[in-house]
């Protein structure tokens, strides 16, 4: 295709460079979400069913990222107390969805029909004003509570750059950490596995591929090594390493984790239409826009921690097992 969906993206840094590709997958997260809600509408209208949901609904079912910032925003905004998951879907409904959904109602219907980049170009520009929304206010909780962001955004870091949670270009934590819905979905696939709620996991994840941050197939089994020797010193009680990806559905990258699929969980990946080059995969996003799906799966994989340590522990720490 010659036309593009999303301009090429030009920077002068790779914290630049970074936002830009952000912001692009947030047009598109919105992007689809109003198809999505324009197709929910029409079917209504079809079958005379009244409509129930709202722009904001579809928004919290599958702009996983998106939905997710809201979630950071009102876990920062209100940081003087603890925010159970209905508290905060409380706030968010009251102090961000009833604005979004008046956004959205006053913009034309969208045409989901035409996937020619001219329209689809014209309608992110006419739904910028939600991620701007977002934007915005994301930007007033930096300046408004600057510790409390920083919190959750900046981590100590050691001599060679990582926090605590990284190793090499793994992000990784603990299942016991969080209560969400996401993690809870993921926890109900490795008890149908045959593990047990007391078990504990170390759930890893990768970075979508900004500017020259970019992921091979020679730079993860150095990183899952950096994991296997993390394990051993600081993570002895993990039960196995879990993994959600779009990668363990990619025919290239299934191969090097060789994890146990057990599951699909529901939203999409929006990494995967980011490229090795750090642009945004104009041949992924006409796929999704085509068919109203995801070019791979997020699907749900493990493999027990002895069979993970035995594959990329060192040689000289094996003893320790």
């Amino acid at each position: 295709m010659n036309e593009r969906y999303t301009p090429e993206i030009i920077a002068n840094n790779p914290e630049q460079h970074k936002e830009n590709v952000e912001r692009q997958l947030k047009q598109l997260q919105v992007l689809f979400c109003d198809r999505l809600y324009q197709q929910y509408k029409n079917e209504c209208e079809r079958e005379d069913k009244p409509i129930d949901k709202t722009f904001s609904d579809i928004l919290e079912e599958h702009g996983a990222p998106y939905a997710g910032d809201l979630r950071m925003l009102v876990i920062i905004m209100h940081s003087e107390r603890s925010l159970s998951e209905e508290e905060q879907d409380d706030l968010i409904a009251e102090e961000h969805y009833k604005d979004i959904n008046k956004l959205y109602d006053e913009l034309p219907e969208g045409k989901i029909d035409d996937n020619s980049p001219g329209y689809i170009k014209s309608r992110i520009d006419e739904l910028n004003i939600l991620v701007d929304y977002l934007e915005a206010e994301l930007k007033n909780a930096k300046a408004e509570i600057p510790d409390k962001w920083r919190e959750m955004h900046e981590s100590p870091k050691d001599e060679n750059g990582q926090t605590e949670n990284e190793a090499g270009f793994i992000v990784f934590n603990s299942l016991k950490e969080y209560n969400t819905p996401e993690i809870r979905q993921i926890q109900t696939a490795l008890l149908k596995a045959g593990f047990s709620k007391s078990d504990d996991f170390l759930e890893i994840h990768l970075p979508a591929q900004f500017g020259e941050q970019k992921i091979s197939s020679e730079t993860i089994p150095e990183s899952l090594t950096r994991l296997a020797e993390k394990i051993i010193d600081k993570y002895p009680e993990t039960c196995a390493v879990v993994m959600v990806s779009w990668l363990l559905d990619h025919p290239k990258y299934k191969q090097l984790f060789k994890m146990t699929k057990i599951g699909e969980k529901s939203g999409s990946n929006w990494s995967q239409l980011i490229g090795s080059n750090g642009q945004i995969r104009q041949d992924r996003v006409e796929e999704l826009l085509l068919t109203g799906k995801m070019p791979y799966r997020n699907l749900i994989g493990y493999v027990p921690t002895e069979e993970f340590l035995q594959r990329y522990l060192p040689d000289k720490r094996r003893g320790e097992i």
